[in-house]
């Protein structure tokens, strides 16, 4: 047992050094004698080690050869684009997921796990989102509600989102406020049986201002307003 501790232990350093690629050690690895799963585990956390951080939770794999990246973290300029030079979003061929559970469904508002989750991330997005030390990033808003801004109510009771221009749908059609209210609408009819549903009953409204605005306002103040 020592044995392979020591022998996982250079394979794990290996890793993060760059020295192996992923599915070098992922083999290596489950030859020790551990599960599958922790080798995955131990994967993962390498190379975000390596990294610098991870991207939205999830581990920021750039190279297709599993090689971890030299990228810093990312932080609030933006999210990472390392890796990402002269490719057209949507395209690139075959995507293939490595989970411990095939995912049942991509639709991120009727999942029924984190492998559903997780899929669903790939194909819709937020408003905002987490950046590895908890802070928010705009996804597709233009920029975070703050009270200094003018777009969060200082009651907590109200906040308002700017859309970001030229954002389209799979079919080309653009992506408005109006869909925004329409998702609340779906979610919050319990005939779509919506997992989120809990999570946006706090809203008393959703109101289009115009394509690119939305206003939500609480029942009541809301800490969680994001």
């Amino acid at each position: 047992m020592a044995t392979s501790r020591s022998t996982l232990g250079s394979l794990y350093d290996s890793l993060k050094a760059g020295k192996i690629t992923r599915r070098q050690f992922l083999h290596r690895a489950t030859a020790t004698g551990i599960g599958a799963s922790a080798a995955l585990f131990l994967a993962n956390s390498a190379v975000i080690a390596a990294a610098g951080g991870s991207k939205n939770g999830f581990a920021v794999y750039p190279g297709q050869d599993g090689t971890p990246s030299a990228s810093p973290a990312p932080d609030a300029a933006g999210f990472p684009d390392a890796g990402t030079e002269n490719q057209t979003r949507g395209e690139g061929g075959e995507l293939r997921l490595i989970q411990w559970q095939a995912p049942t469904t991509a639709a991120a508002h009727v999942n029924v796990g984190t492998k559903d989750f997780l899929a669903g991330a790939l194909v819709s997005e937020p408003l905002l989102n987490f950046l590895p030390d908890g802070s928010l990033i705009a996804q597709l808003a233009t920029e975070v509600p703050a009270v200094e801004n003018g777009l969060l109510s200082e009651d907590l009771r109200s906040v308002t989102f700017k859309l970001k221009e030229g954002v389209v749908w799979s079919d080309g059609e653009p992506f408005t406020a109006n869909d925004v209210v329409f998702t609340w609408q779906w979610i919050m009819n319990p005939d779509n049986a919506s997992v989120s549903i809990e999570q946006w009953e706090p809203v008393e409204s959703l109101e289009a201002v115009d394509d690119l605005t939305v206003v939500a306002t609480f029942s009541e103040p809301s800490a969680a307003w994001f």
